[in-house]
């Protein structure tokens, strides 16, 4: 029966023993986490989109699909259709680098889920291929990513329907239990879409079987994964929590030392920028480790996970 700190303990190991997970864990971080609760509070802007949030939104908020920008665009195309062309082809490239990331983000991750697996097995997987292995599971995997958004944005706006609605005595009791409903759903929703991700890369399915095997899963194992999301949860938030107390007090303390030298003081927050993309690359590749070895032991039904609740509940 594992434990939680001995899952860790060999996150940890492979970690230390395959240093090309810090090139695809650099990729997949691009992507976040993909905790129910974390992206319902980057729903709500309170944190750090994805990209495929970040590329929509951004096209949104630039006007492209409102009534002026089309009539902006028309306009272009009378007075100065070279300009329009030379826009044409700029959008154009950035589109096609925001799917080259795209691309290399979502085969990033299925690539560090395939190598953190095989090397938990002692089996010997070369970067390029586990690549290769997560060139092919490219299709599901960002079905599977999109799928998850779009329930999920589908869910906060249904919370601000909710908000919307007109007052009336009782009407906080009515929100407050909705909210509850929605985020149970969205939190037990992101949880299946790992295991889905995992029978995706791991064990060869297709969108719809990977759902159906990971939704099967998470029935025999609720409780489990639940104890899994939140000790993954306070894992990040105690990690960031400290790293922004530490680049607060680093930034701080450099500035009263070396505020007569800009140079120094550049070069500082450079190395502290570094420092925070590493931290935020280690806790990607520690979640998605994390999510697949319990993934390898549920499903393997050869072994079992310690739960905390089950001991408590049994000891009672």
């Amino acid at each position: 029966m594992y434990t939680y700190r001995q899952i860790l303990t060999q996150i940890f190991r492979i970690i230390r023993q395959n240093p090309s997970l810090w090139i695809f864990g650099l990729f997949a971080a691009l992507l976040g986490n993909n905790n129910g609760l974390e992206i319902m509070v980057g729903s709500f802007g309170f944190s750090g989109q994805g990209i495929f949030s970040s590329f929509i939104n951004g096209l949104i908020d630039g006007g492209l699909f409102t009534f002026g920008g089309i009539k902006g665009i028309a306009k272009i195309m009378v007075s100065n259709p070279l300009l329009l062309f030379i826009l044409a082809i700029i959008s154009l490239c950035l589109i096609a680098l925001t799917v080259l990331v795209i691309w290399i983000t979502l085969v990033s991750l299925a690539a560090l889920i395939v190598k953190a697996v095989s090397f938990s097995k002692s089996k010997t997987l070369s970067a390029r291929q586990a690549f290769g292995a997560g060139m092919a599971k490219f299709w599901p995997v960002l079905g599977l990513n999109f799928f998850i958004r779009v329930v999920c944005w589908l869910i906060v706006l249904a919370i601000v329907a909710l908000a919307g609605l007109p007052r009336f005595p009782g009407l906080i009791y009515l929100f407050i239990l909705g909210f509850d409903v929605l985020l149970a759903a969205t939190i037990i929703f992101s949880l299946v879409t790992n295991y889905a991700i995992c029978a995706a890369v791991l064990r060869n399915l297709g969108l719809k079987a990977s759902l159906e095997f990971a939704l099967g899963l998470f029935r025999q194992n609720w409780l489990v994964s639940l104890e899994v999301a939140v000790f993954l949860f306070f894992i990040n938030l105690i990690v960031n929590s400290l790293l922004w107390f530490f680049l607060s007090w680093a930034l701080l303390h450099t500035l009263s030392l070396f505020g007569d030298f800009p140079l120094a003081y550049l070069v500082i927050i450079v190395l502290l920028f570094i420092l925070f993309i590493a931290v935020q690359i280690a806790l990607t590749i520690i979640y998605w480790c994390f999510w697949a070895l319990i993934f390898e032991i549920l499903s393997g039904k050869k072994s079992a996970v310690k739960s905390w609740l089950l001991t408590v509940f049994r000891s009672r």
